[in-house]
């Protein structure tokens, strides 16, 4: 979901066939993307991306950046990310609403990704991350925060990624790497969960 005449980043996944298997698309940069999005049906339009539009999170994940004028019609708004050397082209959708009064214009949110993997060096796609607030109640600019934990899994590459508020204090949970640690959540586009961990004996 988007808010009407408001920015919002959409975090997508890259991967390449290197012949002897699939791996994540490192330094994909942003004039190596060709990204083309269609507001409420209307026929596809290419969106030239400039630096800001792009980033790179790590582990083959990427920012796309939408500007507010991306933003300006209600009802679906779909895209589609190709890059020439990636296994398949990203498409994905999301409704645009409009903005509830009260509601600031943009969440100040930063994405924090990390990998997981067995001990024979492979991807956990079964191991459950939990994020939950440290203290409740709590306020975020005008907004209450709930005690709702956001729970997710790593996909096939190991490979998780969450949008969580701007130097929160968060408990993090990951009960088959033996983590239950506190971080505080940097004011920073993105972020690595390792770098956030106490230090971790490798």
């Amino acid at each position: 979901m988007a808010l009407l005449g408001t920015p919002k980043n959409s975090v997508i996944h890259l991967t390449i066939d290197v012949g002897y298997g699939i791996q994540n698309a490192l330094g994909v940069s942003f004039d190596e993307m060709s990204v083309y999005y269609s507001k409420n049906g209307q026929d596809f339009e290419h969106k030239v991306l400039a630096v800001g539009d792009w980033s790179e999170l790590g582990s083959g994940y990427y920012t796309l950046r939408w500007s507010a004028t991306n933003m300006d019609t209600l009802g679906e708004f779909s895209f589609r990310a190709l890059c020439p050397y990636a296994n398949e082209e990203v498409f994905e959708k999301f409704e645009i609403v409009q903005t509830p009064f009260g509601i600031p214009a943009e969440d100040p949110v930063c994405i924090v990704t990390g990998n997981m993997m067995d001990i024979g060096g492979d991807p956990s796609h079964t191991s459950m991350v939990v994020f939950r607030p440290q203290y409740v109640p709590g306020v975020a600019g005008s907004s209450l925060i709930s005690s709702d934990l956001i729970r997710t899994y790593p996909d096939a590459f190991g490979n998780f990624a969450v949008k969580l508020l701007r130097s929160a204090q968060v408990l993090v949970e990951i009960e088959k790497a033996g983590i239950k640690n506190l971080i505080i959540v940097p004011d920073a586009p993105s972020a690595n969960l390792i770098d956030l961990l106490p230090p971790i004996p490798a």
